[in-house]
């Protein structure tokens, strides 16, 4: 069924997150990314653009530049400690790419060597430049989308709700200043600058589903019935030719998981849900100054080797 109409469409990447073993077992109706959400107002008040943010050394050095204007350069909210462990998993995969996770993932690598190691020393340096708030660890996630609303601070690494939490939750009334960008290349990873990770929603078909199952999945990309899931569900469309249904900045986003040719599941979903809480855990420790990097990474492997 995944090679009629509509569903014909959706990209490869997105696809995938619905697929093992070079079997399909579902398919997406709703995919966004995780991405480098910023407020335009800040950027312009410091003479940056996305392109300054491009690299890990020049996102480094315009987070400098935002710091000397006053402006926190990163909003957090490690209250809730999913909201961190992010900026490992996606260094690790512009270290990595696709291949590192997968020799993690069925056993020729580890997530505490090679390029998880390397990210997650890059990730305590960066932490070490305090990019963030001040009470960061005490923040929570709304407050941290709110912070950029409110030209704060500058950016925050978030999935496509940033926007519709940081309005909701914002105190000055700056909304329409969102952008949004691809988190930076590191300069001689092997992974792309359009490798993203993410989430949506979508439906599985299970190996004893009747022939109506597929059926309705058709029915549910067939064009009328799929404007209806990007208007009233606020849906990021999977299929090209439904932007206009959705909010202007959000195109960004759909663009992005068009354009991935490796579209990874958030790691704490992936994973078993016992390692997930271990990835966020270690990662609270980095920000906490109470890991080390080896012991952060140890930990996330240990605990994959007890719980995979």
């Amino acid at each position: 069924y995944v090679t009629t109409g509509n569903i014909s469409q959706i990209g490869k990447g997105a696809m995938g997150v619905y697929a093992f073993d070079g079997k399909q077992y579902g398919a997406p109706y709703s995919l966004g990314t995780v991405g480098l959400w910023y407020n335009k107002y800040v950027f312009a008040d410091c003479g940056l653009t996305p392109d300054d943010f491009s690299t890990w050394s020049k996102f480094l050095k315009s987070c400098e530049v935002l710091k000397s204007k006053g402006y926190a350069p990163v909003a957090l909210g490690e209250k809730e400690t999913w909201t961190g462990f992010y900026w490992w998993t996606y260094l690790a995969q512009r270290l990595g790419g696709e291949p590192d996770f997968l020799a993690a993932y069925n056993g020729t690598g580890a997530f505490n060597t090679g390029s998880y190691l390397k990210a997650m020393e890059m990730l305590k340096e960066f932490v070490d430049t305090k990019p963030f708030q001040d009470g960061f660890m005490a923040t929570t996630q709304a407050e941290q989308e709110a912070l950029v609303a409110d030209r704060v601070c500058a950016m925050t690494l978030m999935g496509q709700w940033a926007p519709s939490t940081g309005k909701d939750n914002a105190t000055k009334g700056y909304n329409d200043e969102w952008g949004v960008m691809s988190f930076p290349a590191v300069e001689g990873g092997a992974g792309l600058l359009s490798d993203t990770q993410g989430g949506g929603d979508g439906y599985i078909i299970g190996k004893n589903a009747p022939d109506e199952a597929i059926e309705f999945l058709k029915s549910f990309y067939e064009p009328e019935n799929y404007k209806i899931i990007c208007t009233k569900l606020n849906a990021c469309p999977v299929v090209p030719g439904y932007e206009d249904y959705i909010d202007p900045v959000m195109k960004e986003v759909v663009a992005a998981v068009k354009a991935a040719g490796y579209y990874q599941l958030y790691y704490d979903q992936f994973l078993p849900a016992a390692v997930g809480e271990d990835i966020k855990a270690a990662c609270e420790g980095i920000y906490a100054g109470t890991k080390t990097p080896k012991e952060a990474v140890d930990m996330i492997q240990a605990s994959w080797e007890a719980n995979r």
